[in-house]
């Protein structure tokens, strides 16, 4: 498909980058799930500086296409501000 922005697999099955973005934060959740044994219901994500609001709506819509809420979306530069204080 001319202009199709994603991944296609060897078989031939196509992905939208918010689609691959959901696999891999569900994978990152369930982990973070197993691990404190407490389930995740909403996250805060960080990304880079030089996203633009296409990058930044497509990791909006990964959260919305596995059920999670994004409590805030931030740059990486406030994301190391707010870890260290």
């Amino acid at each position: 498909m001319p202009g199709f922005l994603g991944v296609q697999t060897k078989s031939g099955k196509k992905y939208t980058i918010s689609q691959v973005f959901a696999m891999l934060l569900y994978r990152l959740i369930k982990q973070v799930e197993s691990d404190t044994k407490h389930q995740v219901d909403s996250v805060t994500l960080s990304c880079p500086a030089d996203f633009t609001d296409v990058h930044r709506q497509a990791m909006l819509q990964a959260c919305e296409i596995i059920g999670v809420k994004c409590l805030k979306l931030v740059n990486e530069s406030i994301a190391v501000a707010l870890a260290y204080g």
